[in-house]
């Protein structure tokens, strides 16, 4: 067994995750590379079937081939909305939402506004969150829309007036990060998203590399991970288990 698998403290999913179920059932496959191809949408969506993963998580335009791929496997698909500020214009967030659920994701993450938030602009974050996540709920109820908090350039007063504004706005879950900006995802962070609002999920991203710290975010209370490096988490929780 690795070293770091010793590191690992006793760990119980709880209720929702039996003791023989894998991690892979709350992990989302990312893969938003630019130089990203066909080919690699294809393997992506495949090694998700293979591992029970709960969604993958692709650029607009693979969002139809990654359904096709997809189709009957229990997979989602997810795709973003306003990537990677958030700072475009509601109109053009609204209209890009509508065509990805037309192209057939099953669920969107939603980049919030961070200048509107770092202006201290609250009426304006909290209007672009409502009339996206309305435009989406016209259009496909079911959708599950996780709005992205780049909690890493946030001060903790700031975090939490904006998961209450995603709460009322009607938000599914709140996503702690993306990468692109400074700040990893914490368990700190998912505590006190859980702590400010209960009623959302969680999904945990950010520079999330590998099974230990997969494993401790859930136990915060995560219910999803968002990770570019679902292959090796997978290889590792099978190290540790072996």
């Amino acid at each position: 067994m690795d070293g770091w698998c010793l590191s690992v403290r006793p760990f119980t999913f709880g209720e929702q995750m039996k003791n023989n179920e894998s991690i892979g059932k709350y992990l989302e496959h990312t893969l938003l590379a630019a130089e990203t191809t066909a080919e690699d949408i294809k393997r992506i969506c495949n090694e998700a079937k293979e591992n029970g993963f709960a969604a993958v998580v692709v650029r607009g335009c693979f969002v139809k081939l990654a359904k096709g791929c997809l189709e009957g496997s229990g997979v989602k698909v997810c795709s973003a909305v306003g990537a990677t500020t958030g700072m475009n214009l509601t109109s053009v967030k609204v209209y890009e939402a509508r065509e990805l659920v037309k192209a057939g994701t099953d669920e969107l993450d939603l980049y919030i506004n961070m200048g509107f938030i770092k202006s201290e602009m609250w009426d304006e974050v909290y209007e672009d969150l409502k009339r996206v996540i309305d435009a989406v709920r016209e259009f496909k109820q079911h959708i599950p829309v996780k709005v992205i908090v780049e909690n890493g350039i946030l001060y903790e007063s700031d975090k939490k007036r904006v998961y209450v504004l995603a709460e009322k706005a009607g938000a599914d879950y709140i996503k702690t990060g993306t990468g692109f900006v400074p700040g990893v995802a914490t368990v700190a962070d998912v505590r006190l998203i859980r702590e400010t609002v209960p009623g959302l999920k969680i999904k945990a991203a950010s520079h999330v590399y590998d099974y230990r710290s997969a494993k401790e975010l859930i136990e915060a209370g995560a219910d999803r991970i968002g990770t570019s490096s679902a292959m090796k988490i997978i290889a590792q929780e099978k190290k540790c288990e072996g």
